[in-house]
C-alpha cells in the first residue's frame, strides 16, 4: 500500500513528519510538498513559472519531495510524475494552523491539495 502525504506548510514542516511517522509501519509514505509556507493559497496552480521538484532530506534521513509551487501543484507532480502509480491513500497535513471556518473551504492550502488530488485520482497513473 502506498500513501501521498502533504501539506500546505512546507516539506520540512513539523506536521508532516508526524503525519508520516504515524503511518509508516502500515504503508510506504511519500512526502512530496511545496517547498515554503503556502497557508491560504487554495486551490492555486502556478501557471507561468517554471516548476522544480528538489529532494529534501527529513529528520529521519529518509526522502522527500519538494516542489517550487502550491500544495496543488505539489500533489499533482506527486500523482504524475514522482509515484510510479496511485497511491491507495492521500493524506493532507497535519496543519500548523487552523481550518476553522467557511472561508477556509476556498482559501485553505490543505482542502485545496485534498481536492486536487481528489480530482486527479481517477486519471492518475
Amino acid at each position: 500500500m502506498k500513501a501521498l502525504i502533504s501539506n500546505d506548510d512546507g516539506v520540512t514542516a513539523s506536521g508532516i513528519f508526524a503525519a508520516k511517522k504515524a503511518i509508516e509501519n502500515l504503508c510506504d509514505t511519500y512526502i512530496v510538498a511545496p517547498e515554503t509556507q503556502q497557508s491560504g493559497i487554495g486551490h492555486a496552480l502556478t501557471l507561468f513559472e517554471p516548476l522544480r521538484v528538489n529532494e529534501y532530506t527529513l529528520k529521519d534521513g529518509s526522502i522527500g519531495y519538494g516542489v517550487s509551487g502550491t500544495p496543488t501543484d505539489a500533489v499533482t507532480l506527486g500523482l504524475f510524475e514522482i509515484l510510479d502509480e496511485k497511491p491507495d491513500i492521500m493524506i493532507s497535513g497535519i496543519n500548523t494552523g487552523f481550518n476553522l471556518g467557511q472561508a477556509e473551504l476556498t482559501t485553505s492550502g490543505t482542502l485545496g491539495k485534498w481536492l486536487g488530488t481528489t480530482l486527479n485520482l481517477k486519471t492518475a497513473k
